[in-house]
Formats: C-alpha cells, sequence, structure tokens
C-alpha cells in the first residue's frame, strides 16, 4: 500500500476474517492470495481447496485496505451456481464488513461487485458494444434445440457434390453445428479452412494408391478429407444463416466479444470500469475465452487473478484447453514501466476442506502422473514414431523442442506448470476407499448395490438422515444394471439426463408414437405399440402383418419397375413379384408395417404362406390406425400442443396416476419432464418440426447436447446415477465409480481430427501446440511412398502411428476425469473392476487406475494386477492411500471367455399386462412375474354383474329396454333436465393440479374462485399481462436462464390482476396504462431500466424460473418461482418479480399466500426447515421489496383450500 493511505486495521487478513466473524482463519497459502498486490496472478487451486473463499475474501480485503471499491471488481465463472455462490459470498461479507467498519468509511463502500458467467459477460459486451461491429443490442441467442433446427435446414438445401458424403442426415447436422461451434470457439473463419482440407485431400490423392500396379482403389482418406470440407463449408453456410436472421448462438457470443475486444475505444471503457478481475474455473476456458479477456485487461496493470486446476480440465471436447492455466503466466504478464515483460507469478492452494483423508490420497495417486513437471524426455520417452532421413536424432535437440519426426507427427508442447499434491485439512476424518473385484459385470452391480444399500441404511441409523449418493459411470450404457439392481432391493434411482428420461416406459411409447406418425418406415417404433399392453398383439397376427407389409411392398416396387400402377388386389403367391423377399435402401422398396397399418388387408386376405389376421387383431389394429390417421392431422400444429394430444390419446397420463404407491406428482415426473424438453425445442422462428425434434432428441440423449444435466445432490435417500462429465461442481457423501476397465474408464474411443469432420482441424485450432498434430499431411508426398502407407500410419499401430499418440494425449484427459470423480466424494468412495465386461466375449484389462489403487491393497491382492504404478511411486505424493479390500472375485487363468457371453436373456412374450413378464437369465429366472391383479379386478367385475343378474331377477330394476326400464330412462332424463334448469351447481370436485396463486384468488374472492373452477373459461392475456411476460423473458435472458411460460403462469396473471387492480392506470412509477405497441414497449424498458437499478440487478441467482409442484390437502399445486438465491450460510430466499402495483397493509396478507406456498413447496423439494427459507415480491415499477412479515404454514394452506372443496353443491 502506498504510504499516503492511512494504515487500514485490516491488513491482516486474520484480523478482517475475525471481524467479520468468520469461524476459520486463513491458511498461509489463502494469505498470499488475499494480500496479493493488484497485478496479475495465477492461483493453481485443488478440488475443495476453498477458493470460491479465498476469491471471496481477496475482494473483501481490497475493499476493506481502500484499494479497489467493489464496484471496480469484476468476478466471472462458468455457472450461474457458482457465479450465485460467489455473488452471495461477496455480498454477505461486504454487508458485514460495512457493520464493523468506522461510520465515515462506510460511505466509501459504493456499490457491489459484478458476478456473472463467461457468456452472460459475453453477452452484456455484445448487446453494449455490438453497434460497433453491426450487431443489434437486443440480437436473441438461440440454444442447441433451435440451432438444430437451423442447422438441419442448411444441410437440406445443400446441392453440391455429394459422393463422398456417406453419413446419415442427423449425424452430418450434428457435424455441421460442432465445426461451427469449435471454429467459434478457436476463432476462425469456417469458410477459411475449406481450401485448407482440400489442399491436403488433393496432395494424398496425388500419391499412387499402393505400393504396387494392381492397387487400383483409391484411401478412404481423402474422402474423409473431402467430407471435412463439405462439412466446413456448410458451417460457414449455417453462420451466414444465423447473420440473416439476425440471431446467434453462444459461441458466436464469446468469439464477437473477442472481436470487439480488439476495438481501442472497448478496452478503454472496460479497463477503466474493472480494477480487479477475478477468472474462476480458468482450465476450462476456451481459446477465444482467453483471449477475450486478454485482449480486454492484459496490459500488465490491471489485478487479474486466474483460479483453476489442471488437473480437472476434462471439457477438451467442448474446445477448452488444460494448457489454457499454464499460457495465462505469458498471456498476463506484468510490464514495468520501462516495458519489461514479466511473467506473472504462480501460487497454490493445496489444502483439501471436502475429501476425507482416504479419499484425498487416492485422488492424489490417480493424479500423480499429471503433477510431474514434464520434460522434454518425458515426451520423447513415450513416443514410438520412426525418425526419417534428415529428421534429427537427439530428441532433446533444444533447437527441435517438443518435435519428433517433424515431417510425420509433432508432438505437444510440454507442460511446464507445477501442481503440487492435495494435502488434508486439519482433524480430517479418516474415510474409506473400497475396491472391488467381480468376475461379470452383473455381479459388479450386485456387490455395489448391495454395498450402497447397507452404507445407506448405516448413515442414516447413525446420523437420523439418509446420505447425498451417487453412481458415477464414464459411459452411460453402465448405469444400467446398476440402476435395476437398486431397483429390485427397493431403493429411489434418479437417472440424470435426457438419456435417462428417454428409457422410462411412458415416455418410450409417446417417442415410439410420434415416430409412426412422422416417418412411415419406422415399424420398429410401431412394434412396440402393437406388442405392448395397451394393443397386445400376439405373435400370429404380427406375422400376418408383416406378410401383408412384404406384399405391397414387393407390389409396390414392380409397380414402379413397370411404370404401372400397383396391384392390391390380385391375391398373394399369383403375381410373379410375390417371390423373395424386399429389403432395398429406398423408401419405396422397404416393406412397412406402418403402411400396412394404415392399408389393412381385406377380411378374405391370407398371405401365401397362409396367414391371415384374426377378427379380435382386426378390430383392434382398425382402431390403432384410426388413431394415428387422427394424430397425423395433428402434425402441422405446434410440437406441445402435439405431444400433450398424443399422452392424452394413448391415456398415459390416467395410466401412471394408477400405479400403485405413487402420488400424483411422482407419477406425472416423467411425462412432464418431456413436455419441458418439448416446450424448449422452439424454433424460434414458428417452423419446428417433428422430425427435427426426433432427430434432435437423438442426439441430444447420447450426448447430453440439449439439456443442462448438472443436478442438486438429492437428500431424500435417491441415488443418482450421471456421468462424470456431468458430476463437475457437485459433492455427495459417497459416491461409487464402478466399470474401471481398459476400454470403459478410460473410454477406448479417442477422436482425432482426422477421423471426425465434426473437429476443427487440430493444426487450425488456438491451442494447436497442445496436441499431437499430423504433420505429414502439410506435404505428403515428401513422407509416404502412396496412399496406403498414410493410411496405415494415420491409423496405426500397438507401436507406432498418429492414432497412438492421439490416444496417449486423451489418456491424460481420462486421467484427470478420474480425479474429477474420486474428488466428488466426501466420506466414502467405491471403486470396482471385472474381468469380463458386459457381453463382450474376451476378458478386459484393468483400468490403469484401478491398477494404482489394487497396488495399496493387502498382500493377498497380489497376483491380481501388474499395476502401472508401483506402490513406492505412491510414497512419493506423501501418503499411500488405506485402500479396503471389498467384494473380490477373480476368474479363474483358464477362463478365457465371458461366461454371460452365450446366455441370452428372454421373457415371456405375449403376458398378462397385468402380472408383468417373467425375464430368465439362461434358465435362471432374473425378474420373477409380480403378483397379478387380474383375479381381483375380475372378482370385482363380477360382482358388479352378479349384483345385476340378482336385482333384475328380482324385479328391483327393469330390464333394460323393456317397457318400464323406458320410463325409468324417461324419468332420470327428465330429472336431470329440472335439475340443470334448477340452475344447481354440480359438485365442486377437486381438479388435478392448480396455480399457487389460485390461495391469493380464494382468499379474496371464494365465489368467483368456485364459478371459475366450475366452467373454466380462457382469459386472453390484455397489455399488462404481456408487459409482465415481455419483462420476465427479458430478467431470463439476462440471468441465463432456459424458463418456459405457461398460460396458468403465476406472474403473467398475477401481474395482470395487479394492473387491473390500479383501474387500468400507472400508478407511481408504475406500468403505463393500454396503450398499443408503443405504450407497452415504452413501459417494458421504464420496467428493465428500474431492475437494472434495483439491489437485484447484480445478484446471481442460484435458479431462476424454478418449477414447483406439491400437494397441498385435496389439490397437487403448481408454481414457478422466478428466481432463488442462497446465502453463504445456506438460506433460502425466494423472490417474485411483480410489474403491478404495492399492495396495501390490509392486502399484503393476501397477497403472501402465494409465496407461503412456494416456501412450503421448496421446503419438501430440498428437505429444508421452513425457518431456513426466506421469501418476498420485488414491485419493480416502484423499486420496493416487500417482504411479509408473517407467511402462513402449511395447516393455515391446507385448511385454506380443504374448505373451498369441502362442500357439496355449492
Amino acid at each position: 500500500m502506498s504510504g499516503e493511505h492511512t494504515p487500514s486495521p485490516f491488513e491482516d487478513p486474520d484480523v478482517l476474517a475475525a471481524a467479520l466473524g468468520q469461524e476459520n482463519r486463513p491458511t498461509s497459502q489463502q494469505r498470499d492470495v488475499i494480500t496479493s498486490g493488484l497485478s496479475p496472478l495465477l492461483v493453481v487451486a485443488g478440488a475443495g481447496s476453498g477458493k470460491t473463499a479465498t476469491m471471496a475474501d481477496r475482494v473483501v480485503w481490497l475493499v476493506a485496505n481502500g484499494l479497489a471499491r467493489p464496484e471496480e471488481i469484476l468476478g466471472v465463472t462458468f455457472t450461474r451456481k457458482a457465479a450465485g455462490e460467489l455473488a452471495e459470498r461477496l455480498r454477505g461479507h461486504l454487508r458485514r464488513l460495512r457493520s464493523v467498519m468506522q461510520q465515515g468509511q462506510e460511505a466509501d463502500l459504493g456499490m457491489e461487485p459484478s458476478v456473472s458467467t463467461y457468456h452472460s459477460f459475453a453477452k452484456t459486451l455484445v448487446a453494449e458494444q455490438g453497434m460497433r461491429i453491426g450487431l443489434e443490442p437486443d440480437a436473441p441467442v438461440w440454444g442447441p434445440a433451435q440451432c438444430w433446427q437451423l442447422a438441419t435446414k442448411v444441410v437440406d438445401a445443400y446441392d453440391g457434390p455429394h459422393q463422398h458424403l456417406h453419413s446419415s442426415h442427423g449425424t452430418l447436422v450434428e457435424g455441421v453445428l460442432g465445426y461451427a461451434s469449435q471454429a467459434a470457439e478457436h476463432l476462425v473463419d469456417p469458410a477459411g479452412t475449406v481450401d485448407w482440407l482440400l489442399e491436403r485431400a488433393d496432395g494424398l490423392e496425388e500419391l499412387p494408391f499402393g505400393a504396387t500396379a494392381r492397387s487400383t482403389k483409391p484411401s478412404k482418406e481423402i474422402d474423409r478429407l473431402r467430407t471435412h470440407a463439405t462439412v466446413a463449408r456448410l458451417a460457414a453456410d449455417y453462420q451466414e444463416a444465423k447473420a440473416r436472421r439476425g440471431i446467434m448462438d453462444y459461441g458466436d457470443l464469446v468469439a464477437f466479444a473477442a472481436r470487439l475486444a480488439l476495438l481501442p475505444e472497448v478496452q478503454a471503457q472496460y479497463r477503466s470500469r474493472y480494477k480487479v478481475v477475478l477468472l474462476d474455473e480458468f482450465q476450462d476456458t476456451s481459446h477465444a475465452q482467453i483471449e477475450l479477456f486478454a485482449r480486454l485487461f492484459a496490459d500488465g496493470r490491471h489485478a487479474v487473478t486466474a483460479v483453476g486446476d489442471p488437473n480437472q480440465a476434462i471439457y477438451g471436447f467442448r474446445g477448452a484447453s488444460a494448457g489454457q492455466l499454464a499460457a495465462f503466466t505469458d498471456r498476463f504478464a506484468t510490464v514495468a514501466t520501462d516495458g519489461t515483460r514479466t511473467p506473472a507469478p504462480v501460487t497454490q492452494l493445496t489444502t483439501a476442506w471436502r475429501n476425507s483423508r482416504s479419499i484425498l490420497d487416492a485422488a492424489n495417486l490417480i493424479a500423480r502422473p499429471l503433477n510431474r513437471r514434464q520434460t522434454l524426455s518425458d515426451a520423447a520417452e513415450h513416443a514410438a514414431v520412426p525418425d526419417v532421413a534428415g529428421a534429427p536424432t537427439d530428441p532433446c535437440d533444444a533447437d527441435h523442442a517438443g518435435v519428433l519426426a517433424p515431417s510425420r507427427i509433432t508432438l505437444p508442447r510440454p507442460a511446464g506448470l507445477r501442481v503440487d499434491a492435495l494435502e488434508a485439512r486439519p482433524a480430517v476424518s479418516q474415510g474409506r476407499v473400497v475396491l472391488a473385484h467381480a468376475v461379470i459385470a452383473a455381479q459388479e452391480a450386485r456387490e455395489l448395490a448391495d454395498f450402497l444399500q447397507r452404507e445407506r441404511e448405516a448413515w442414516r441409523q447413525a446420523k437420523g438422515a439418509w446420505p447425498s449418493v451417487a453412481v458415477l459411470t464414464r459411459k452411460r450404457a453402465t448405469m444400467a444394471p446398476v440402476a435395476e439392481e437398486l431397483r429390485s432391493r427397493g431403493i429411489p434411482v434418479e437417472v440424470v439426463g435426457l438419456g435417462g428420461l428417454l428409457t422410462t416406459p411412458e415416455v418410450q411409447d409417446v417417442v415410439a408414437t410420434l415416430r409412426v406418425i412422422a416417418d412411415p418406415g419406422r415399424s420398429d417404433a410401431l412394434m412396440r405399440l402393437l406388442a405392448g399392453a395397451r394393443w397386445r398383439i400376439g405373435p400370429a397376427d404380427l406375422m400376418a402383418l408383416g406378410d401383408y407389409a412384404q406384399f405391397r411392398a414387393k407390389r409396390r416396387a414392380a409397380a414402379v419397375r413397370q411404370l404401372r400402377r400397383a396391384d392390391f388386389e390380385t391375391p398373394d403367391g399369383q403375381a410373379a413379384e410375390d417371390r423373395g423377399h424386399v429389403d432395398g435402401n429406398d423408401l419405396v422398396d422397404q416393406a412397412s408395417l406402418v403402411e400396412a397399418l394404415d392399408h389393412l388387408p381385406r377380411g378374405e386376405w391370407v398371405s401365401r404362406d397362409g396367414r391371415t389376421l384374426g377378427e379380435a387383431a382386426r378390430a383392434r389394429l382398425a382402431r390403432l390406425a384410426a388413431e394415428l390417421r387422427r394424430l397425423r392431422r395433428l402434425l402441422g400444429e405446434e410440437l406441445p400442443l402435439l405431444v400433450a394430444e398424443v399422452v392424452s390419446t394413448l391415456g398415459l397420463d390416467v395410466e401412471v396416476l394408477s400405479r400403485p404407491g405413487r402420488d400424483e406428482h411422482a407419477a406425472r415426473r416423467h411425462l412432464d419432464a418431456f413436455a419441458d424438453v418439448v416446450a424448449r425445442f422452439d424454433g424460434g422462428d414458428g417452423e419446428a418440426e417433428l422430425p427435427a425434434f426426433l432427430e434432435w432428441l437423438d442426439a441430444a440423449s447420447t450426448h447430453e447436447g440439449g439439456l443442462s444435466t448438472s443436478p442438486e445432490p438429492a437428500e431424500d435417500g435417491t441415488v443418482q446415477l450421471l456421468t462424470v462429465h456431468a458430476s463437475k461442481g457437485l459433492e455427495w457423501d459417497i459416491v461409487a465409480v464402478p466399470a474401471l476397465n481398459a476400454g470403459t474408464f478410460p473410454s477406448g474411443q479417442v477422436t482425432r481430427w482426422t477421423k471426425s469432420f465434426a473437429e476443427l482441424p487440430w493444426p487450425l485450432r488456438g491451442d494447436a501446440s497442445e496436441l499431437p498434430q499430423l504433420s505429414a499431411l502439410d506435404d505428403p508426398a515428401a513422407v509416404f511412398e502412396h496412399q496406403k502407407e498414410y493410411e496405415e500410419f494415420e491409423k496405426g499401430t500397438k507401436e507406432e502411428g498418429y492414432a497412438l499418440e492421439v490416444a496417449r494425449h486423451a489418456e491424460k484427459e481420462e486421467r484427470r476425469l478420474a480425479y474429477v470423480a474420486f474428488t466428488r466424494a466426501r466420506s466414502v468412495l467405491w471403486c470396482s473392476a471385472s474381468d469380463f465386461s458386459g457381453l463382450s466375449k474376451k476378458r478386459v484389462e484393468p483400468s490403469p487406475f484401478f491398477s494404482e489403487l489394487a497396488a495399496c491393497l493387502a498382500p493377498q491382492g497380489e497376483g491380481l494386477i501388474a499395476p502401472e504404478l508401483a506402490l513406492e511411486d505412491a510414497q512419493e505424493t506423501g501418503r499411500a492411500p488405506e485402500v479396503e479390500r471389498g467384494p473380490w472375485q477373480e476368474a479363474p487363468a483358464e477362463l478365457e471367455e465371458n461366461p454371460e457371453a452365450g446366455i441370452m436373456l428372454r421373457g415371456e412374450w405375449p403376458y398378462d399386462p397385468l402380472a408383468g413378464a417373467t425375464v430368465f437369465k439362461g434358465e435362471e429366472v432374473m425378474i420373477p412375474r409380480v403378483a397379478s391383479r387380474r383375479p381381483g379386478l375380475e372378482a370385482a367385475a363380477l360382482d358388479v354383474r352378479t349384483a345385476r343378474e340378482a336385482l333384475l331377477a328380482s324385479g328391483e330394476i327393469p330390464r333394460p329396454g323393456s317397457e318400464l326400464g323406458l320410463e325409468w330412462d324417461q324419468e332420470a332424463r327428465q330429472l336431470l333436465q329440472e335439475r340443470a334448469e334448477a340452475g344447481l351447481e354440480p359438485e365442486l370436485i377437486p381438479p388435478r393440479h392448480v396455480r399457487a396463486s389460485l390461495f391469493v384468488e380464494a382468499a379474496d374472492d371464494r365465489e368467483a374462485v368456485e364459478k371459475d373452477l366450475r366452467r373454466p373459461v380462457p382469459h386472453r392475456p390484455g397489455v399488462a399481462a404481456t408487459q409482465g411476460t415481455e419483462f420476465h423473458q427479458w430478467v431470463e435472458s439476462r440471468f441465463e436462464a432456459q424458463g418456459h411460460f405457461d398460460l396458468d403462469d403465476d406472474a403473467l396473471y398475477s401481474d395482470a390482476r395487479d394492473a387491473g387492480d390500479a383501474g387500468g392506470e400507472a400508478g407511481e412509477g408504475g406500468v403505463v396504462p393500454d396503450g398499443g405497441t408503443v405504450g407497452a414497449t415504452a413501459a417494458v424498458e421504464q420496467l428493465k431500466a428500474k431492475f437494472l437499478a434495483s439491489e437485484w440487478a447484480n445478484r446471481q441467482p442460484e435458479i431462476v424460473e424454478a418449477a414447483l409442484e406439491t400437494r397441498i390437502g385435496p389439490v397437487s399445486v403448481r408454481g414457478r418461482i422466478d428466481a432463488v438465491f442462497k446465502s453463504p450460510e445456506g438460506r433460502w430466499d425466494l423472490v417474485d418479480w411483480k410489474t403491478g402495483r404495492v399492495p396495501t397493509a390490509a392486502e399484503l396478507p393476501k397477497k403472501s399466500l402465494q409465496l407461503a406456498v412456494y416456501r412450503l413447496a421448496w421446503s419438501r423439494l430440498h428437505g429444508v426447515p421452513l425457518d431456513q427459507i426466506d421469501a418476498a415480491f420485488y414491485y419493480v415499477a416502484h423499486g420496493k421489496t416487500v417482504r411479509p412479515p408473517r407467511l402462513a404454514d402449511e395447516a393455515h394452506l391446507e385448511a385454506l383450500i380443504t374448505e373451498l372443496f369441502a362442500t357439496e353443491g355449492q
């Protein structure tokens, strides 16, 4: 600090921490970060090392010592959750700082720091400065689903050469999106890469085909390069299509922001606005993101602090690079007055506050090969690339650093960043690391399920609450057997992500129906419906329908060849074309069950094999065909409406409610979640189409490209199954990592740009020096004699080749992925492997990560594995992990094939849907048939029939159709008519779902609510409601939310009512009255300005548009909370934006019922006591936050809604 300043009492971070009431004092490492000067700094912070707390403490220390004002500080991180946590910490610290500082200094603290995500920061910059390069400030940002539809149109419009294109339509669309995204992340114009790719294809094509003149087939690698060039051209077309529509995707945001950051006037504005910049999770930044912040703040005079962990760099497939962290020191070097540049200093945070000791030791063991400072000799040690004539023979020659056989492969630049092992916190618990081994994967899943069952129960008995539990897998396919075993033990399971949602039976039925009505070629989808419990078409009738489909296909194909009308009248077997089978690639040549269903044969039709449809099957098929034809007529409607109609037509909304032991919300959960997925698939231009949605669904379910999949750890005993990538940033009490086998984890599927046209060519990436490069492609004639030689070298062998070098490079990211998986566990970590994976015949090797842990087992484990990392190497980390031997079984050496490879799973079919199927594994019953409900239902039906016959026989009731029966019928109709004419209201039956705002309405005008519930009439949204909706959408966009607005949205109705209560006039600072589009637009702009000046503008919510549902009394209540905040102390704050007037003191208790419902639902959802949840309205037009002094409790809410439905016939 300068001598001109009065010494601050808070220069010592310990003193500041004590003044702020913090329980823990900073460690020496944290002190170094907190008190670092106003210059660039790189902080290497390991998993769970308290980086968020340290960053917050640094900000408060800078403010407390007068080095920076809060508004001069910018914090940037990746997720809204992380941004919200940092913002809440900063806000809480600054609030306490104000209370302890002297009165005269309090006014000098200024406003709050700016905290945002990387994409949000880029979006703000583009909105503010985009006009400088021709971008509209309000240009919409499209999400993945919308971009998929646009890319689909671009691919469909392609009319260029296509002989080299062999991929499916969906794969091509996915490739275009991937290529465009990577080009944006690396600031490359896709159009500029086309010629680069074609030049290399031409160079390869000039070589002879093979070693001899007899080689007549050109290399497939040439077609791959030309396909790559076509995808690059389509990516350029996609960029142009976005520009024409004036829209952007998330990749464009950062690319445009980086482009704007080159302008001196933009640099001047941001450099003067922010003095201190905190960049969190820096290891996950892309080339474009580091360029953006370097261009703005790398002037050597800004205190830019980057925090990250190279061992957690797991998003390479998204454009991130572990090398970015090491590059920071050069890009953000300090600059002396004479212009001398000095690399930014590096400090570390190595105290782990999350993990128990054993887990921490295991994670350090796995990370040890990553933590070594790699030298050139290390790189050369594993490089098996032969030298060529003229190449240097000494790979350690300084003039050729990082290059081995430069005319073939250039190896990645050695990493220069040292990372120390994590250290345990004081008084840390020992924890447990359990290692298990099984012969087959099914046995591994059983042992894991048994282990989790025991651990959950023991935890609950010891601590009185369920532990949070997760099973983390490298591949989604690993989840199915584990989920099955857990469910069989009655343990609740959540398979996180769209892929898990699509495995649920009710959603599978919906998707199958959508496929059938969209594509006549999807006989496979129709088979699910035909053989399912609803239609129950048996094998004989299915074979007859299949015969008829073949019959129609053969007759149609013959008609096309002979240019005549198809003959479907002549009996099967009497025409020449009836012989053989049809299995062509064109739709016209394919046999379609969908077509056969739509044109059912006449009753007398018999196939040439003597099969025909039974009468019962024909009647069911005719009903199904009519049902599907009706649904096809809705293909022009909006997707949400179409899907809702499919659900209703299939009766799934009723069927799921009939499941025993399920409440309404739990029963509908999967259907509602799928409805949300459909709602998110919005084309933006009103042209969303079902085929595009189904195609996107396939891609999104595989790669989770369409959804955010980072849930909160469950606290209700549910075991969550998710991929390791989706677990980043989360933690659980118990974590299991199964299937640690070679080829699974680490993955055997390695992506290299020469094989994947979705990849931007690696030599063109901004981090090209961090990747192995196939230098031979620059001039293949100088290296290879013919195309075959190049092809073999690219494919590689176990000893040499480009694929081998890429695999070695990829294994580092897999090791980082394992490190992330292990460090998610707080107390218990389970790791397991098996000799045979799935149904593969051959024995698989254990993962190297499993081997390294196995080396720490007791001596009886010797002989199982030859570990790659010896135990003495583990000692170098400071501690060898204590590894507990779990269930352990090894396959005998003579067992060379999987004992389950030849055993088929088979299930009884057809089966009674009221009893379920028996599933056999070989001869063993794997899933027994449950107790059938048919006897009970049939007995009940028999009782009704018996009672009816008895009444008829005794004459107590007349027989239908008799003279007396007709009189009774006429009298009943007259009585009903009289009742209707008398105006008697029917019983008020509780609806399935009600809005949370119904409680407010019921308290205010019960009669109006009853009338509306009996005869619901749609309300046309007025101007006030439209303004409220537009404002809410703007707030969502600002917080990067992906919420939805339903017609029963609480905010829409309540804001409209509030405006109506004001008599349509604008109150003080209120919404302008109905004056058309101009007035409405002006009103919304006023609301935006008011919000930006409010206390909420710079706060980062934990969740926005949080959907809730809970049961209160006789109804299920649904609602959406506009914003949910969480304080560092763990308190929740639920906030509802209001665009109407502020209620009076007399009105507030009624209005607050809506917040009371939200609080109760949130409490139940997260298991949080009501007294730990705050709630407030923010009246935007008045800039006023209103916190009701008292919120109704559960009993009050139940009494209110129960009373509404208590009296019959009102």
